[in-house]
């Protein structure tokens, strides 16, 4: 081989290695740089997924979502979803929310919306300065940076006057670690006052046709309690069980469980085309008792009438 080849040979070879190092230099550096992971991490009976140009699809443990997925957990079940491996959201029975997750796990942007029901966050490490991360709902936006929070849409009895005006449903915010900068958001769009809730505070927040606003503390106190709430409970048992410090203890948690056990009935709402078909009391921990008329000669209720109650639930007609 003579001279040139040698020096052309060795010269690719170096070539290679240098592209090679390059390559893994590259790798290393965008380590923390990739793409958003959004996925079910646990569920508890039934949820489904819709998906834009695909339509519902069934859920289920390990399922990968995408930004924009629209998530409707049914009656009875519940669901924990997980986000670039240190965020976690407990979704409870009769939600419905949209995720919306851009960016990359060290410069992420994520925004649920939440149109019904309740979800429970953690957010294990602080946020960097160009991240965020919101809960948005009819009438406000919670803004946190690493916290743990529950937000909870309530929705009161419709009244039984004819002519007299519906009654909008109330926001709840209670945080056990960190703080919540929570801001109003009017029906038209535009954001209003703002206030920020540490571990261990609430905050209620209520509008009309026109604006949104915090509800007094006598208002709060109306309210129904979270610890009256077995899958909120569970959820802070799963934080607590991971090592965060929250503002319930583990020894408090204990003894709202034993109370709830002890006391707990909840009601089960059927309804058939748009209207209240029915009211059962179950008592806690006992399956619901199917009803003995149907609504329609054929159809099924979107219920698994062997699981026990856990709370409150709205069951539905499936009318064929």
């Amino acid at each position: 081989m003579t001279g040139k080849k040698k020096l052309i040979i060795g010269g690719s070879a170096a070539a290679v290695a240098i592209a090679a190092i390059v390559i893994a230099l590259v790798m290393f550096l965008n380590k923390e740089e990739a793409y958003r992971v959004i996925k079910v991490l646990e569920i508890d009976g039934t949820a489904s997924v819709e998906r834009e140009n695909v339509g519902d699809v069934q859920a289920y443990a390990g399922m990968t979502l995408q930004s924009g997925d629209k998530i409707s957990v049914a009656s009875n079940s519940t669901m924990v979803l997980q986000m670039d491996e240190d965020k976690y959201a407990y979704v409870e029975q009769n939600s419905v929310l949209t995720m919306v997750a851009e960016g990359t796990s060290r410069d992420s942007k994520t925004m649920i919306q939440l149109d019904r029901g309740a979800i429970t966050c953690q957010i294990e490490n602080k946020l960097s300065e160009s991240s965020s991360y919101e809960v948005q709902t009819q009438n406000s936006v919670m803004a946190v940076r690493g916290t743990v929070f529950r937000v909870g849409i309530y929705e009161p009895e419709k009244p039984e006057v004819a002519g007299e005006s519906p009654v909008e449903p109330i926001v709840q915010l209670s945080v056990l670690d960190g703080d919540v900068l929570v801001t109003l958001l009017h029906p038209d769009g535009t954001r209003g006052e703002e206030r920020m809730v540490s571990a261990g505070g609430n905050a209620a927040i209520g509008n009309d046709s026109t604006n949104s606003f915090f509800l007094s503390s006598a208002d709060l106190e109306e309210l129904p309690l979270n610890t009256n709430n077995r899958q909120f409970l569970e959820a802070i048992q799963d934080i607590l069980d991971r090592g965060d410090t929250l503002s319930i203890t583990q020894e408090e948690l204990e003894r709202f469980m034993e109370e709830l056990e002890a006391n707990a009935a909840y009601n089960v709402y059927f309804y058939a085309n748009g209207k209240l078909f029915g009211i059962q009391t179950v008592k806690a921990g006992d399956a619901v008792q199917k009803p003995g008329l149907s609504p329609t000669a054929s159809g099924a209720w979107n219920l698994d009438f062997t699981k026990p109650v856990t709370g409150d639930i709205e069951v539905y007609w499936m009318a064929e």
